[in-house]
Formats: C-alpha cells, sequence, structure tokens
C-alpha cells in the first residue's frame, strides 16, 4: 500500500475512533460528576497530574518505539523489532519498580499540597497509588501495542479501543450505581488495562509472526538507540506535562478542589479538541518516518505543508467555534452552575490552535532526527508558563493560569516552527500563507455566528439545556455553512490539493470541481 493511502486509512480509522472516544467523555463526565461531587471529581482528575509527572522518568523511551519498528519493519530488519519489545519491557518493569517505590514515599505529601481534605484523605491516596500502578502496568506493556502503530495498523488500534470503551462504560456505571465511588472507578480503569494488554500481546504475535520475547533479546545498543533519540525530545513531554498539569497544581494550592473541576471541566473539552491533530499525527509519524529513511527529503517538505494544509483547515474552525459557542456548550453539556468554566474554555482555545497546527511541524522533527528544534520550543514554554501563570494569578486570580498558558504556548510553538522551516530552508512565510485562508474564514463565520445569537438568543426563548442544545445546533449550522462558503470562494484548495483528494477519495473529485469550475 502507498504511503499516502497508508495515511488516508489510518486517519480514517483514527477519527471515527477519536471521535467516539469523545462522545464517551462527554457522556461520562456529567454522570460521574452528578455521583461522586466536584471535590471528589477534582481528586480523580489530579490523578493524571501525579501519573504526568511519572511519565518523565523514562527519558523519551517509549516515543521511540513507533518510529523505529516502523524504520526497521520497513528495511526488513525484524530482529531488531524483537528486541525493541524486549528491551523495552524490561526497561519498563524496572522503571515501575522505581516509581512505586517513590510513590509510596511521595503520595501522601503530594495530598497537602493538593489540600485535599481530610474526609477524602485515605479515599485520595488509594485512588493515587492504584492510578500509579496501573501507569507503570501500561508502560510495561507499551512495546506490545507500539507494534500496531509501527507496522501502520491503525485500524486494529481503534477498533480494540472501541471494545474497550464499551467495557469501561459498562463497569463505570456498575460501580457509580452500587456507591464505589472513586475507589470503584480506579479499580475498573485496572480491569480495563489488564483486557487491553492481553488483546495487544496477542495481536502482536499475529502481527508479527517471528515475534519473540526473551531476556536475552535484551540489547544495550538497541537501548542507547532509543534513549539518544528519546532524551531528545523529553523537553517537548516536560512542556506537555507542565502546560496540561501543573495548572492543576497550581490552583489546587493557591484556591481549592472546587476550582481545580472548574478548570478541569473546561480545559478538557480543550484537550478533547487537541486529539483530533493527533488524529494525523499518529498516522504521520511512521509515514513521514519511512520517507526520510528513503532520503526522499524534498517529498517530506512537501507532504509536511500539505499536511499541515489540511490540518488547518478541519482543527481551526473548531477551536474558533468553541470561543463563540462556550457558555452553551456548558450549559448544554454540564447543566447550570459551570459557568466559571466558559472563559477558561476561551482562553485555552487561543492557547492551543497555533499549537495543534504545529503538531505536524513536530511530526516533521521527530520524522529528521532533529527532536531538539522541537525541545526548544518546548524549553520556551515550560520556563514561561510557570512564571506567567504564578504571576498572574496574582493578578487575574483562578483564571491566571489560563492566560499563562496562552502567553507561554504560543510562544513556544512560534520560535520552533521557525526553527523547522529554517532547517528546511523553507521560509515561514509559506506556513503562514497556509494558515491565513482559514483564519480568515473562520474569523468571518465567528463574527457572523456571533451577530445571530445576539440577534436571536435561542437560550433567552428557550431556558436550560434544551435552548442550549437548540442554540448549538443553530450555531454549528451557521459557522459550518458560513465557514466553507469562504473556505470555496478564497480557492482554499488548489489543482495539486484536487488531484490529489481525487486520487485517494474519489467521491470528492467532482464535488471539488463544480465547486471550483473544473
Amino acid at each position: 500500500m502507498a504511503i499516502s493511502d497508508k495515511v488516508i486509512r489510518n486517519t480514517a480509522y483514527n477519527t471515527a475512533g477519536r471521535f467516539w472516544s469523545i462522545l464517551v467523555g462527554l457522556f461520562l463526565t456529567p454522570y460521574i460528576v452528578s455521583r461522586v461531587g466536584i471535590e471528589r471529581y477534582a481528586v480523580w482528575s489530579l490523578v493524571s497530574v501525579i501519573t504526568g509527572y511519572f511519565s518523565l522518568f523514562d527519558f523519551g523511551i517509549g516515543i521511540s518505539f513507533v518510529k523505529y519498528m516502523a524504520e526497521f519493519f520497513a528495511r526488513k530488519e525484524y530482529e531488531r523489532v524483537n528486541r525493541i519489545i524486549s528491551t523495552g519491557f524490561v526497561f519498563y518493569s524496572l522503571l515501575g519498580g522505581l516509581i512505586l517505590a517513590i510513590a509510596a514515599v511521595c503520595i501522601n505529601p503530594l495530598t497537602g499540597i493538593f489540600k485535599v481534605p481530610s474526609g477524602l484523605y485515605q479515599e485520595a491516596v488509594f485512588v493515587f497509588f492504584v492510578g500509579t500502578v496501573i501507569f507503570v502496568s501500561a508502560n510495561a506493556l507499551s512495546p506490545f501495542a507500539a507494534v500496531q502503530s509501527g507496522l501502520q495498523r491503525q485500524d486494529i488500534t481503534n477498533k480494540i479501543s472501541f471494545v474497550l470503551s464499551i467495557v469501561n462504560i459498562l463497569g463505570t456505571i456498575l460501580v457509580m450505581e452500587r456507591g464505589w465511588g472513586l475507589r470503584g472507578l480506579i479499580l475498573n480503569n485496572a480491569l480495563v488495562l489488564v483486557i487491553h494488554g492481553a488483546a495487544n500481546i496477542i495481536i502482536a504475535s499475529r502481527l508479527l509472526p517471528g515475534l519473540k520475547f526473551r531476556l536475552s533479546y535484551c540489547d544495550r545498543a538497541v537501548f542507547i538507540t532509543l534513549f539518544k533519540f528519546g532524551y531528545r525530545i523529553q523537553i517537548a513531554r516536560l512542556s506537555a506535562v507542565v502546560n496540561t498539569q501543573t495548572d492543576k497544581v497550581l490552583i489546587a494550592h493557591f484556591f481549592s478542589l472546587i476550582w481545580v473541576t472548574f478548570y478541569q471541566l473546561g480545559s478538557c473539552i480543550i484537550y478533547h479538541i487537541m486529539t483530533i491533530p493527533s488524529l494525523l499525527i499518529s498516522a504521520l509519524i511512521p509515514a513521514f518516518s519511512e520517507i526520510e529513511a528513503k532520503g526522499e527529503r524534498p517529498k517530506l517538505v512537501e507532504a509536511y505543508l500539505r499536511s499541515t494544509k489540511y490540518m488547518v483547515f478541519f482543527v481551526l474552525p473548531l477551536f474558533v467555534f468553541l470561543i463563540v459557542a462556550a457558555p452553551e456548550l456548558m450549559l448544554a453539556w454540564m447543566g447550570k452552575g459551570f459557568e466559571s468554566s466558559v472563559l477558561i474554555i476561551r482562553v485555552l482555545s487561543v492557547a492551543w490552535m497555533m499549537n495543534a497546527f504545529a503538531q505536524v511541524a513536530g511530526t516533521v522533527c521527530i520524522a529528521i532526527d532533529k527532536p531538539q528544534i522541537m525541545s526548544s520550543g518546548s524549553v520556551i514554554m515550560v520556563v514561561l508558563n510557570i512564571i506567567l501563570s504564578i504571576v498572574l494569578i496574582k493578578i487575574f486570580g483562578f483564571y491566571g493560569v489560563a492566560w499563562g498558558t496562552l502567553l507561554a504556548v504560543n510562544t513556544g510553538t512560534v520560535y520552533y516552527v521557525a526553527r523547522l522551516n529554517k532547517e528546511l530552508n523553507m521560509p515561514f512565510s509559506r506556513i503562514i500563507g497556509v494558515i491565513r485562508p482559514a483564519l480568515w474564514a473562520g474569523l468571518f463565520a465567528s463574527l457572523l455566528t456571533f451577530l445571530l445569537n445576539m440577534i436571536f438568543p435561542v437560550t433567552g426563548v428557550i431556558p436550560g439545556r434544551p435552548g442550549a442544545l437548540l442554540s448549538l445546533f443553530i450555531q454549528g449550522a451557521a459557522f459550518t455553512i458560513s465557514y466553507l462558503a469562504v473556505i470555496f470562494y478564497a480557492k482554499f484548495f488548489n489543482a495539486a490539493d484536487i488531484d490529489f483528494l481525487g486520487q485517494k477519495c474519489p467521491f470528492m473529485r467532482g464535488l471539488l470541481n463544480r465547486l471550483y469550475g473544473n
């Protein structure tokens, strides 16, 4: 199968799987909050803070799995794939023991930093520790899961995820209705992990009939290869943890657990949207690595620009629409009483929109073995985010952490994209040219939608969730139609795009030709 066909197939499966997971999250979140309460949900969201920081202990080894599996498999070096799996499993097992020892010592002090009330202390400690056990176990099994991505079989990955999501939904409802609280939720996650791990091992053995796991396959040279690549991208992971998790630590420390929930609800919508770029990215990492391994740099640059163009076209309107419709979205999703999350959604939409576009650039950095380019921007994000968030908390209170994230993320993103373009001998103006038409279309659509909502305020006539849902539908339809109208009027897709999309998606050729008069 051609590389472009693999990308399209995998992206289609990733899209279906991601949207399903978003729907599951949208359903389960208000259900869980209604059952456990705002404070306990804050404790639940802080589990990701602990595991997020523990994820930095692996020096980026896990990130290397997919890249090198794709390269070794493309070169038919199957024994080296086996060595990656064996080396990765042993490394993560040993690291997991160290992390559990650290967790046993540190979890109690963390409850003090998070200001967990005494009535929730025992429950929080249990959830934090079991969450860490789940995390280290998932890491140890990750080399087997990486086989699917390395061989560009995201169709299998998403089918497994769909089945497991059903198990998770049923388990969550069961433990909530039986009143098992956060302990039940975390044990349900443990059950899902066991099923997921077993499925990945079985599938890896079928995708690679020659798969062998042996302690003798633990290879120092393979580990050094993974380490040399991974540690250079570790700073980028540090940035991701700081920018997504540290905000909750600061809020818990300076304010209270209730405000952590308000921030979590607003930010989780943004991070759900941020997973959409990863749909394309997860397919691009092995594909770009394969192109670079064949020494086809001009083809890689062309793929970079085209992928960025399509990323902007699909992702930009999502963020812009969130800014416009945030009040109706929160009311329809969570009901009344969560208005404090609206501004969080709007600020973080601006913070992460450009970074979403730049994820394609990050993939190119990985493919050309220059992760330090991305890491340089990440250093800027980390330093600025911590400093600005603490300073702006004093000025804007609870919302200061979001404003700090906005300034830090956009500064670091522009810096590393500019450095990558210089590495590729490509002027920065070419990226601006890719983004500009979609940006104007998004701004026009948002203004039109805002005016429509001002003139015909549906929620003023039909209060509560029904009015909010109807308003979202009307605003969404108006935004989509006006956005696409400007996109096509501005000739966003050129002849090369029409030819490419026509080859890969024949059903679109006739539509594009009619719209563009070809």
